[in-house]
C-alpha cells in the first residue's frame, strides 16, 4: 500500500530500524487517510464533516483498544465513495487495518502519534469548512499559507521528532533544538510540493498560493495559467521559494542535530538517512522551480532527473553511515550540491520580456531614507522591463575586497542597515580599515582570511552565507610583465570563477559581482555616445590589461548563470568618495592636488560615480536585479576641468597652471609607459596610453536601465569629493581645507597611514 501512496517515502522508510519503521509507516498512513478526507472535493460538505467525525472517533478509540469506530469509518468511507483515486479509496475503505496496527504498537509510540494526527485532523477540518464556504480554498497571505502547511505537514515534523526521540534518545538541549526546527522540516517539504505542483493544482481548480501576496505582483490567481500573466506568476513563485528555502535551511539543521555513528544499525544514522533523502530531493526540486520557466505550464512540472534521485540516495547512504565528523561534512556537501545542482539547463529567455512589476512596489531612497516609500504602478506590457520585484536581503552577507574603496563603503552601509556581515581578506595587512569600520559603526564584522585563487579558502568563506558581494579585484595600471599579467588574470578571473563556483556549491541565493565600465563596449563611429549594457566589449583596440580581465569576469558570470547560479554584474565607473584607505588612484590624485604635487592636468572627461550611489546600486541589484544582467552605475559625466574646480573648492589651493594639450599628453603617455615598463616595472603608472585614450574619448555612461529596473537614483559628485577630502583630513593625510570645519580637520582617525607599495593592491 505505502509504495503506491508515496514512492519516495516508501524508499526512505526502509532505512529506519524495524520498530521505528512500523510506527512511522502507521503514522504516515493515518495522516494520508485524514488528508484524503480533506482533499476529496467531490464530497458534499456535510458528508465530509461526518467523515472527519468518524476518523476522530476511530483514532481516539483505537488508542484505547476499541476497534468498533474504526470499522464504522471503513463502512462510512465505502458508503460515501471516499477517495478520488483507486489507491486512496482502497486505503480509506481498508483503514480498519491501519487503526488496528496503530492499537498494536507500544503505548509510548501511540502517545507520540495520536496528538499530532488529531491536530492535523482539526486543522484540515477548519480549512475544508473555509473551502466549502468560499467555493474553493483561498489562502489570504504567507502567514495563512504557513498555518495551512503546519496542519498538513508541520504536525508530521512534530510527530516524527517524538517518535525518533524514543528510538534515539538525546539530551534536553538537543531535544529543544530539534523541537524548534521540527515544524520547518515539514513546512519546507510541503512548500516545495505546492510550488512544483501549482500548474496541475490550478487545472483541477485548486490553488494554494496566497491571494494577498499575488496581488502585490498585480496577479489575479484566477488568471495564473494565462500566458500574459506568466512573468508575474513566476515572480510570485520565486518570492515564495525564498520562504521555502528558509524552512529547508532549518530542516538541514534539524537533520544534522540527530547524533550519528558508523556502527551498523545505529538509530541516529538511520534517522539522518531518512531525513536527508527527501530533503535533498526538495532542495533540487526547488532549484528547478526557481530557475525554470515551465512551472506554470500544465504537464511540465519542475522535477529532478532519475539520475539525480539515485545520486541523492547513494550520497545520503554514504554520508549517513560514516563516522560523525565525516557524516556531517558529507550531508552538508549533499545539501549544497542539491541546492546548486540543476537537472536540466533553464530555457533561454524569450525574445520579448514583459514587465514583472508588482501593482505597487516599495522603492527605498538610500540609506538615509529607510522609511520613505513610493507607490509605483505597473507598466504596460509593450514597455521595457520596469521596476523589478524586491527580494528581502536577509541572512549573513559575504563581502570580498572589504578593505578597498568600494568594499569598505559597502560594508559600512550594510552594517548601518543592520545586516550580519562577513568579509574575506587576503591577509591581516589591511585589518586597520575593517577595525575603523567596526569602531565607527559600533558593529562586529566577522573576518576570514584567504586568497581568492585558493578554491578551498573561498569555499570556506562562502559557506554559511546567503548572499555574496564580490567586490575584490586587482586594479593595476602596470604595463605587464608576464608575472604581472598572470597575477592580474588569476586574481580577477580565476578568483571570480572560484567565488561563483562556491556560491553554486553552497546554495548562495545571489551573487553580485562588481564590474567595470572598461569592460563595456561603445559606439565605434562616435565613442562620445553614452554606452549602455547592450554594447559588447570591443577587443581590437588598446585596453589596459585590467579592462580585459573585467571583460572575462563577465564571461565567468554568464557561464555560472547557465549552470544555475544566480549572479549578475553591477558595473562601476571611476569612483569618488570617503573610506578610501589605500588610497585609490582618484584618492591619490586628490591628495597630490592638496599637497601641491600635481604639476599639470590633461583635458578630456569621464563618467564618475559617487561611492554612495555605487553602494546603493549594488544593494538594489542584489534586491531587484535580474539574473545574468549587467547594470551600469554612474553618477555624472565630468571633465577634468570640472574636477579641478571642485578640488580648488575643497582644498583652497589653485589648480596647476599647466593644462597639458592632448597631443602632448598622448606623446608623454607613450614615453612614460615605455620608460616605466622597462626601467621601473614595479611602479604604478598614473597616465598610460589607454587611460589617455579614454579621457580623450569623453566617454559617457547610460544608467537608464539601472534607474528603470532597480530604482537607482544618481546624485552628484561634488559631495563625494568633499567627503573624501574630509575623510583624508581626519586621518591626517591632508591639511584642513576651507570646506572643512575645525573639528573635521583636527581629529585624525586612529588608522595607520598607508604604506608605500611597489605594487597596486585590490582597490575595487
Amino acid at each position: 500500500m505505502l509504495p503506491g501512496v508515496s514512492r519516495t517515502f516508501a524508499l526512505s522508510i526502509q532505512n529506519l530500524p524495524p520498530d521505528l519503521r512500523d510506527a512511522v509507516c502507521i503514522a504516515y498512513l493515518l495522516c494520508r487517510v485524514v488528508d484524503t478526507v480533506e482533499d476529496d472535493r467531490r464530497l458534499d460538505p456535510a458528508i465530509r464533516q461526518s467523515l472527519f467525525d468518524a476518523f476522530d472517533a476511530a483514532l481516539s478509540a483505537s488508542a484505547s483498544g476499541d476497534g468498533e469506530p474504526a470499522t464504522a469509518f471503513e463502512v462510512r468511507s465505502a458508503e460515501t465513495g471516499l477517495g478520488p483515486t483507486p489507491l486512496e479509496a482502497e486505503l480509506c475503505t481498508g483503514a480498519g487495518a491501519v487503526f488496528r496496527a496503530f492499537a498494536a504498537i507500544p503505548q509510548v509510540q501511540r502517545e507520540a502519534i495520536e496528538p499530532s494526527v488529531a491536530e492535523m485532523s482539526k486543522g484540515m477540518r477548519e480549512y475544508s469548512l473555509r473551502a466549502d464556504a468560499e467555493n474553493g480554498l483561498r489562502l489570504r497571505d504567507v502567514s495563512d499559507l504557513e498555518r495551512y502547511c503546519y496542519y498538513v505537514a508541520g504536525t508530521v515534523g512534530e510527530l516524527l521528532t517524538k517518535l525518533f526521540a524514543i528510538s534515539c534518545p538525546v539530551d534536553v538541549r538537543v531535544r529543544r533544538e530539534l523541537e524548534a526546527r521540527a515544524i520547518s522540516f515539514g513546512l519546507g517539504l510541503q512548500f516545495v510540493n505546492i510550488l512544483k505542483d501549482v500548474a496541475e493544482d490550478a487545472v483541477r481548480g485548486d490553488c494554494f498560493l496566497p491571494v494577498g501576496t499575488a496581488k502585490l505582483y498585480g496577479l489575479d490567481l484566477a488568471s495564473l495559467l494565462d500566458a500574459g500573466e506568466r512573468p508575474k506568476g513566476l515572480a510570485l513563485l520565486r518570492a515564495l521559494s525564498a520562504r521555502a528555502r528558509e524552512h529547508l535551511t532549518r530542516a538541514e539543521e534539524y537533520t544534522l542535530l540527530w547524533p550519528s555513528s558508523s556502527s551498523p544499525g545505529d538509530a541516529g544514522s538511520q534517522i539522518r538517512l531518512f531525513c536527508a533523502v527527501p530533503l535533498a530531493l526538495a532542495l533540487g526540486t526547488l532549484r528547478e522551480v526557481e530557475l525554470g520557466e515551465e512551472a506554470l505550464t500544465p504537464g511540465r512540472a519542475p522535477t529532478v532527473s532519475r539520475a539525480f534521485v539515485m545520486g541523492v540516495f547513494e550520497a545520503a547512504v554514504a554520508a549517513a553511515t560514516a563516522a560523525p565528523a565525516e557524516s556531517d561534512e558529507g550531508l552538508r556537501s549533499l545539501f549544497d550540491r542539491s541546492r546548486a545542482g540543476v537537472a536540466r539547463r533553464p530555457p533561454r529567455p524569450s525574445a520579448t520580456l514583459e514587465s514583472i512589476v508588482p501593482a505597487t512596489a516599495t522603492i527605498s531612497r538610500g540609506a538615509s531614507a529607510a522609511n520613505a516609500v513610493e507607490e509605483v504602478g505597473p507598466m504596460s506590457n509593450n514597455q521595457l522591463p520596469g521596476l523589478q520585484p524586491r527580494r528581502e536581503l536577509t541572512g549573513k552577507i559575504l563581502v570580498t575586497g572589504a578593505a578597498g574603496h568600494v568594499g569598505a563603503n559597502l560594508v559600512y552601509r550594510l552594517l548601518e542597515d543592520g545586516h550580519d556581515v562577513r568579509v574575506l581578506m587576503r591577509d591581516e595587512s589591511h585589518d586597520e580599515a575593517i577595525e575603523a569600520l567596526s569602531r565607527d559603526t559600533g558593529k562586529k564584522i566577522e573576518r576570514v582570511y584567504g586568497d581568492l585563487r585558493d578554491r578551498r579558502a573561498v569555499l570556506d568563506a562562502v559557506r554559511g552565507t546567503k548572499n555574496v558581494f564580490h567586490v575584490a579585484a586587482r586594479v593595476s595600471t602596470l604595463g605587464g610583465s608576464d608575472q604581472d599579467l598572470r597575477e592580474l588574470y588569476e586574481c580577477n578571473v580565476i578568483g571570480t570563477a572560484n567565488v561563483l563556483r562556491a556560491a553554486g556549491e553552497t546554495g548562495v541565493e545571489r551573487t553580485v559581482v562588481t564590474g567595470s565600465l572598461s569592460a563595456v563596449g561603445y559606439d565605434l563611429d562616435d565613442p562620445s555616445k553614452a554606452s549602455d549594457e547592450t554594447q559588447p566589449f570591443y577587443p581590437f583596440t588598446e585596453h589596459l590589461p585590467y579592462g580585459r580581465t573585467k571583460s572575462l569576469v563577465e564571461h565567468e558570470v554568464l557561464k555560472a548563470c547557465v549552470e544555475g547560479v544566480d549572479a549578475l554584474v553591477a558595473t562601476s565607473c571611476a569612483v569618488l568618495g570617503p573610506w578610501d584607505y589605500k588610497p585609490s588612484r582618484m584618492g591619490k590624485t586628490l591628495l597630490d592636488f592638496a599637497h601641491g604635487k600635481l604639476r599639470g592636468y590633461p583635458p578630456g572627461g569621464f563618467d564618475f560615480v559617487n561611492v554612495k550611489d555605487l553602494v546603493d546600486g549594488h544593494i538594489r541589484a542584489m534586491e531587484r536585479g535580474r539574473i545574468g544582467q549587467r547594470y551600469i552605475l554612474s553618477t555624472q559625466y565630468a571633465t577634468v576641468d570640472d574636477l579641478m574646480d571642485i578640488f580648488e573648492e575643497v582644498t583652497g589651493r589653485p589648480r596647476p597652471r599647466f593644462r597639458v594639450p592632448m597631443p602632448l599628453m598622448k606623446t608623454m603617455a607613450h614615453v612614460s609607459s615605455f620608460v616605466m615598463s622597462n626601467f621601473f616595472p614595479k611602479m604604478p603608472q598614473r597616465f598610460t596610453p589607454a587611460a589617455v585614450r579614454l579621457l580623450n574619448m569623453q566617454r559617457k555612461a547610460d544608467t537608464s536601465k539601472a534607474q528603470r529596473e532597480l530604482g537607482y537614483e544618481p546624485t552628484e559628485i561634488r559631495s563625494a569629493i568633499h567627503e573624501a577630502y574630509a575623510h583624508f583630513a581626519r586621518r591626517g593625510l591632508a591639511p584642513s581645507g576651507p570646506s572643512l570645519s575645525a573639528k573635521e580637520g583636527a581629529a585624525p582617525l586612529e588608522v595607520a597611514k598607508p604604506k608605500s607599495q611597489g605594487r597596486e593592491g585590490a582597490a575595487a
